[in-house]
């Protein structure tokens, strides 16, 4: 499979690239497949799918740069770029309308999460959130008040970095 295209080749290839040479297919450094190029082949049928590589802006904050790719999601696109991901980090990976200005097809928009402390009941952690408000972190959280609980800075109160919410 390349590029939406099934092809079928009868080889007497022993790897993956033999097979995909004989077929006459052409890869790129940057272009991935699965199984491995190195993979003996040993079975009577064999599924190949070849993952092309293509440019993709990634936008991180006011850092925006390209990266030649063949992942697919936007934790891996991330990973190929140098970026490291929290698992509260929000990704988005979208069409370009403008290849002209971006230089790409493709654009990953990384939507950091905010750090901020949290004290419950005297333990401190800092923790990230992409919550708006400390009503919303406390839902994403799954923490629910008690009658006698009280928390710090009030409920509707915004989110911000390195805010400290006592509870």
């Amino acid at each position: 499979y390349d590029r939406g295209e099934q092809k079928v080749e009868v080889t007497n290839a022993t790897t993956v690239a033999d097979a995909i040479k004989d077929a006459n297919v052409e890869l790129d450094k940057s272009d991935r497949v699965e199984p491995s190029l190195d993979e003996k082949l040993v079975a009577k049928e064999y599924s190949i799918n070849i993952y092309r590589a293509r440019p993709v802006i990634v936008v991180d904050g006011n850092t925006k740069q390209k990266v030649i790719t063949s992942s697919q999601t936007g934790p891996q696109i991330a990973k190929d770029a140098g970026i490291t991901l929290f698992p509260e980090d929000i990704t988005t990976l979208t069409r370009t309308d403008n290849i002209v200005s971006d230089g790409a097809g493709l654009k990953l928009e990384i939507k950091r999460a905010t750090d901020v402390t949290f004290d419950l009941y005297g333990k401190t952690s800092d923790i990230k959130t992409q919550a708006v408000t400390v009503a919303d972190f406390l839902k994403e959280k799954n923490i629910t008040l008690n009658s006698d609980d009280r928390i710090s800075p009030a409920q509707d109160s915004k989110i911000s970095a390195g805010m400290q919410i006592r509870l």
